[in-house]
């Protein structure tokens, strides 16, 4: 290629690096292919075009583009976009050994560390992202998106104080949408409804159109009993996105919880038609008493469950999906070994919390007085009784 090609491609590359700059995606999208088509293996633009179209959610062709960067030059920067690209395309595997060899090329990295910890959290590996995370912010202490994926970590390990502090530590350096969803879904473990709602109303205060935000409230709402404001909110996370799987699921999930089992049939399946092998919505579906075992369910579920790269949130709905399965179908031994192998799941990339009986007393006692305070108790010899569980309703 003549000098003179060269920097023709080179000021198309820079145009298109400053459009994408202004925001103008789709005219920087335009000039990094105009590259390609002069100079199929131009490393800058298949970075450059790979990484706009993970932020796309065109991971797939994004994952080719940073695959055939990543041959022609081994930097970490390049497998780290790889690593991207193929979390967000499912492949967890691939994006761990990706983030892994950004990782050894450039160990000071803490954007690695956090990549790294992203991938093991997703895979259900808590311990292993809480510590990723952990060493992310210790290298950057003023790396906001960091502290926020640790709250989360720490959020889905029951370690509650711990999330709150790291979230509100995030949202101190740079307070976004996102963190205030985290801070919300923190405050719903922790069961201080009324300061998640208000944190989730700061979220869509900086963003109306968050989806998560919308459905993370609908189900705060939904926690609390207000079904017409958990339904108001889901209606308008429809609105901005009518084909979100996630949104008829929280709707089958609330009215099971209603006890209106036909609707919630309804919506689990209107889950799994928007995206087939949506383990979570077909697992629901297997515990409803109107549910009847089909050959397809249990094949799906058997492949998820048998796909050892699959999230382990994943293979543990499979299992205990289809214990419920050879349950119904009087296998009952074969529907042990289901449940415990779900169970293993649980246990397996998290550890014991040994402090969560102790919260759950806490909170138990908490309950208990403030209904003692709240409501009269007209005879002496009444105690209050706190109620692990409900049964579900008959109606189906």
């Amino acid at each position: 290629m003549s000098s003179g090609s060269e920097q023709a491609l080179l000021a198309r590359l820079e145009a298109g690096y400053a459009l994408q700059h202004a925001g103008q995606q789709s005219q920087a999208e335009a000039a990094y292919r105009s590259v390609l088509e002069s100079d199929p293996d131009n490393i800058h633009a298949l970075n450059l075009l790979g990484a706009l179209l993970v932020n796309q959610g065109k991971s797939i062709e994004a994952a080719r583009l940073l695959a055939k960067a990543v041959a022609q030059s081994p930097d970490d920067e390049s497998y780290a976009n790889l690593g991207l690209a193929l979390k967000d395309s499912g492949d967890l595997v691939g994006a761990v050994a990706a983030f892994e060899t950004a990782l050894r090329l450039a160990p000071q990295s803490p954007k690695h560390f956090n990549n790294l910890g992203n991938a093991k959290l997703d895979f259900g590996e808590t311990d292993q992202a809480i510590d990723l995370y952990r060493r992310a912010v210790s290298m950057a202490p003023n790396y906001p998106d960091a502290w926020t994926n640790l709250a989360r970590a720490y959020n889905q390990a029951g370690q509650i104080a711990r999330a709150e502090e790291a979230i509100r530590r995030a949202l101190v350096l740079s307070p976004s949408a996102r963190m205030y969803i985290t801070l919300g879904d923190v405050l719903v473990k922790r069961c201080a409804y009324a300061e998640a709602l208000a944190a989730y109303d700061r979220a869509l205060e900086s963003d109306p159109a968050d989806v998560d935000g919308w459905i993370s409230k609908s189900m705060a709402h939904k926690e609390i009993g207000q079904r017409a404001d958990a339904a108001a909110c889901l209606n308008r996370a429809s609105e901005l996105d009518p084909e979100c799987a996630r949104i008829a699921f929280c709707r089958g999930m609330m009215a099971e919880q209603y006890g209106d089992m036909q609707e919630a049939e309804s919506a689990y399946r209107e889950a799994l038609s928007r995206q087939p092998g949506f383990v979570a919505a077909l697992y629901q579906l297997t515990q409803l008493k109107s549910y009847r075992p089909s050959l397809s369910d249990r094949q799906t579920l058997s492949d998820i469950l048998d796909d050892k790269n699959s999230p382990r949130d994943q293979r543990r709905h499979a299992a205990f999906g289809l214990a419920r399965i050879e349950e119904q179908t009087g296998n009952f031994e074969q529907a042990l070994d289901y449940f415990e192998t779900g169970h293993q799941l649980i246990l397996t990339g998290r550890s014991y919390d040994d402090g969560q009986t102790e919260r759950l007393y806490r909170a138990i006692e908490s309950v208990g007085a403030y209904q003692v305070r709240s409501e009269a108790i007209p005879r002496a010899d009444r105690i209050p009784v706190f109620v692990l569980g409900m049964p579900r309703s008959a109606r189906v």
